[in-house]
């Protein structure tokens, strides 16, 4: 949710708001305050029923008002999923719908990416600092499954430091659990 706060916050900044369908009734608006969201730019639909929730998210992405549009979206069928590439192509703004990773449906996304915590024991990319030299520790193994435009990567880890909102990428390999040591992008 994290990293979908962050590209939301990028898309806002020509502006428009973030349209958030909250399907669980579990986001929390200071959080994404704290992210760099301003309260002005977030619109939080509030749904209960699957239906609501698609419809919602359809019509926020066709709204061209609309710069982002974050929901979670568990067992999109792939009528629905085509329907919301289309709804976002017309309204212009980026739909960031997240899914369980057990998802493995096909998707209309322009970029599909799997996400999973790495463990924060420094191990993995110890000695990475920000811009200020504060350290920063990796927290997601990224792993790109779809990539519309282009090349797919092999997976890389992203560190983020959310106190000073900056990030880096290790400059050595890191190795994923029962899996060949993947290269990273730069």
């Amino acid at each position: 949710m994290r990293l979908a706060i962050r590209c939301a916050r990028q898309a806002v900044r020509a502006g428009g708001v973030v349209a958030v369908v909250d399907t669980q009734n579990n986001f929390y608006p200071p959080a994404a305050v704290q992210l760099g969201l301003a309260v002005e730019q977030l619109l939080i639909i509030r749904t209960r029923r699957p239906a609501e929730a698609f419809w919602a998210v359809d019509q926020a992405l066709r709204c061209s008002a609309v710069a982002a549009v974050l929901a979670y979206l568990p067992h999109l069928e792939r009528a629905r999923a085509r329907r919301l590439q289309l709804s976002a192509e017309t309204g212009g703004g980026l739909g960031l719908l997240l899914q369980p990773a057990t998802d493995l449906r096909p998707s209309f996304a322009g970029i599909r990416m799997q996400i999973e915590p790495v463990a924060a024991d420094g191990s993995v990319a110890s000695g990475l600092t920000d811009h200020a030299g504060r350290p920063l520790r990796p927290q997601h193994l990224i792993t790109l499954l779809t990539v519309r435009e282009g090349m797919p990567v092999e997976p890389f880890v992203i560190c983020l430091n959310d106190e000073t909102d900056s990030g880096a990428l290790p400059s050595r390999s890191v190795g994923r659990p029962a899996e060949a040591s993947p290269r990273r992008i730069a």
